[in-house]
C-alpha cells in the first residue's frame, strides 16, 4: 500500500509568472483497499486515471463506480471524494495544474458545459498508463503534502 504525493517546486523562475500553466503537484495511490479521501474542494484542475483496480468517486452531483482506464476531470470549485473499493483497490495516479487557458473555456477548465467529468481513455488507455507513472517516478526523491 503506498500514497504519494510530489509536490512541484514554487521555487522556478517561471512559478511566479500568470501567463502560462503550472503543474502544481503529481501522486499516486496504490492497493489500499482502506483508502478515501474525504469530500473536498479546490480552485485548480485535477486529473486522476485509474490504472489498475477500482473504486467510487463522488463528484458534483455524481457518484459513480470508477475502473481501470477511467479518467476523471475535477475542475475548479467541485466538491469530490474518492473510495477505493476493498475487493479490488485501485491504482489512481493523479496530477493538478493551474493558470491553464483554454479558447472558449473558463480558467482551469477542460470540459465544455455539460461534458461528464468521467471519460474511459480507450484507445488512448496505454499512453496514459506510461505517461502518468513517469511524472511520479521522476518526484520519488521528495515527497510531500500540497497547502490547499
Amino acid at each position: 500500500m503506498s500514497h504519494k504525493h510530489y509536490v512541484i517546486s514554487e521555487e522556478s523562475p517561471d512559478s511566479a509568472r500568470l501567463d502560462i500553466p503550472r503543474l502544481l503537484y503529481t501522486g499516486v495511490v496504490c492497493d489500499d483497499p482502506e483508502w478515501f479521501n474525504i469530500m473536498h474542494v479546490h480552485p485548480f484542475c485535477e486529473i486522476l486515471f485509474v490504472s489498475k483496480g477500482s473504486g467510487s468517486i463522488e463528484i458534483g452531483e455524481l457518484n459513480e463506480t470508477i475502473s481501470a482506464g477511467d479518467i476523471v476531470v475535477v475542475e475548479p470549485a467541485i466538491r469530490h471524494s474518492e473510495k477505493s473499493s476493498s475487493d479490488d483497490p485501485f491504482e489512481l495516479l493523479f496530477f493538478a495544474f493551474d493558470n491553464f487557458k483554454a479558447p472558449g473555456l473558463q480558467v482551469n477548465h477542460i470540459l465544455r458545459d455539460g461534458e461528464r467529468p468521467i471519460i474511459e481513455s480507450g484507445a488512448y488507455r496505454l499512453q496514459f498508463e506510461h505517461f502518468f507513472p513517469n511524472w511520479s517516478q521522476k518526484r520519488e526523491q521528495k515527497p510531500s503534502f500540497p497547502n490547499q
